[in-house]
């Protein structure tokens, strides 16, 4: 019979620090989430993926993504730029 293993997933403090000590191994400064949240949105939008897919794997709505993201889709897409 198995035996039931109670668990609960570190809180945030410990994911931070965990972080940060990843960071700092890899030589990276000031790592964070929201560093690595903006970054996964830049990518995804640099390799072609669209806002309404980024927004909806980031779980923020498509305005929030134009607006904190936007420069980065009108570097890309040309026909934003008429938009902006």
């Amino acid at each position: 019979m198995e035996e039931y293993i109670n668990y609960s997933p570190p809180d945030s403090r410990t994911l931070q620090y965990r972080l940060k000590n990843v960071g700092e191994t890899a030589w990276i400064e000031d790592l964070n989430y929201q560093r690595l949240r903006d970054t996964f949105a830049v990518m995804c939008l640099q390799a072609g993926g669209d806002v309404y897919s980024v927004a909806y794997v980031m779980g923020i709505g498509t305005g929030a993504i134009c607006d904190r993201y936007g420069q980065w889709m009108v570097l890309r897409d040309a026909f934003l730029k008429g938009i902006r």
